[in-house]
């Protein structure tokens, strides 16, 4: 077993060798988001467009339908 100062060494060397955000490449940084982004956000971009189209179909059928009447 390795001993506790061993251990802390090899983490905190691990923490400091890791890139920023800034330092990263554009192909790191796509990996890097695909690796974080999750489902619900993607749930929310495909969702959000409709409920913001949805009144305005709505109100162009009713506009529709009493332009024939």
């Amino acid at each position: 077993m390795e001993s506790t100062n061993n251990l802390v060494t090899s983490s905190v060397n691990d923490v400091s060798a890791k890139k920023t955000f800034k330092s990263m490449t554009v192909r790191e940084k796509c990996a890097y988001a695909k690796t974080v982004i999750t489902v619900e956000p993607l749930l929310v971009f495909y969702f959000l467009p409709s409920l913001i189209c949805f009144p305005a179909l709505y109100n162009l059928e009713l506009e529709k339908s009493c332009r024939l009447l």
